[in-house]
């Protein structure tokens, strides 16, 4: 059997129904092990996937958070470091890079947080241009610096949102625990943004 090229961007027509049904009964084993009313899928590289996932689950909910981009790719560069973000031989960066070709940037040695800049600009790009066109009753929009101003309020907007019932006591247990947990960053560079785009600014200005 020939091997499967690795993919990033899966959109509605990768949506065949041996792999929708396939990926449908591994999402509901998850819920029924975990015992939950609700599954919530988080990997971020689905935010190149938004379309396929569309169609495998037509009436899945979104809750589309975004953030600032700087912290995002220092984030990105902290796992990169240690190994766990790019895949085996990179393959996750190649598949970034190639999006890069258009913009002309000499990316052969770019540095980790470099890397997740690219990152967080494609898949910042690819969620925008999905959500634009869903409707609005689909999908929650969240900014991290506003969760973590307001977490009690936001929290209940998202179990509103998702038509699940709270107590106050619940929510207020776990907006106790929800504290920024690293430097926050507002300083950009010329390279950050050539790499992070035209977003970048508004991203760390909390007013995408």
């Amino acid at each position: 059997m020939a091997a499967v090229a690795p993919k990033l961007i899966a959109t509605n027509t990768d949506a065949t129904s041996k792999q929708t049904k396939r990926l449908q009964r591994l999402f509901f084993k998850e819920q029924v092990i975990n015992k939950g009313a609700i599954l919530l899928e988080k990997l971020p590289i689905n935010n190149f996937r938004l379309k396929f996932i569309n169609c495998a689950f037509p009436n899945a909910k979104y809750i589309y958070l975004h953030r600032n981009g700087i912290e995002v790719a220092k984030s990105i560069e902290k796992k990169a470091d240690s190994g766990s973000w790019f895949g085996k031989n990179s393959v996750k960066w190649n598949l970034i890079n190639q999006l890069a070709a258009q913009l002309e940037i000499d990316t052969t040695s770019l540095s980790n947080y470099e890397k997740g800049l690219l990152e967080w600009r494609y898949s910042l790009e690819y969620s925008e241009t999905f959500f634009k066109h869903l409707s609005k009753d689909k999908y929650y929009s969240l900014s991290y610096q506003s969760f973590l101003e307001n977490p009690k309020i936001e929290i209940e907007n998202i179990f509103s949102f998702l038509n699940l019932d709270y107590l106050d006591d619940f929510t207020n247990s776990i907006t106790n625990e929800i504290k920024r947990k690293s430097k926050k960053r507002e300083i950009l560079t010329d390279s950050d943004v050539a790499l992070g785009g035209p977003n970048l600014l508004q991203s760390i200005e909390n007013t995408l």
